[in-house]
């Protein structure tokens, strides 16, 4: 499949999400295992199934992931695990990983969780 719009090359009408899609980039491997990644694969494959239903162009953006690591608990540390990706002019998908500690955090991993879970879950 196309790590880019999830289609399978075989059959555009075909998304291929997750673990199915097997190796995204010779420069980075899979993508990150986190529920963030599966929800912007979510979004990428409902808007190319929507530009297909409305015979419209289909330009796929790039997903993204944030991950939230718990360090310590006491004190209270986390790390942010943001992940991005670019296409690179040689057209291989990159990938820009940057993380972040947050010593005693004040919720924002729980604020962080509770918008991922409420666009997952409708709650």
């Amino acid at each position: 499949a196309d790590p880019r719009s999830l289609q399978a090359r075989a059959d555009a009408r075909v998304f291929v999400i997750g673990d199915a899609l097997g190796l995204a980039s010779p420069l980075f491997g899979h993508y990150p295992k986190t529920a963030h990644m599966a929800v912007h694969h979510g979004r990428i494959a409902a808007a190319g199934i929507a530009a297909r239903i409305h015979d419209a162009a289909f330009e796929p953006p790039f997903p993204e992931s944030v991950c939230w690591v718990t360090d310590s608990f006491t004190p209270h540390e986390m790390i942010r695990i943001d992940t991005h990706y670019r296409q690179r002019g040689d057209g291989a998908l990159a990938q820009q990983v940057e993380q972040a500690r947050e010593n005693n955090p004040r919720g924002e991993e729980r604020a962080w969780a509770s918008g991922l879970f409420g666009e997952v879950f409708g709650s």
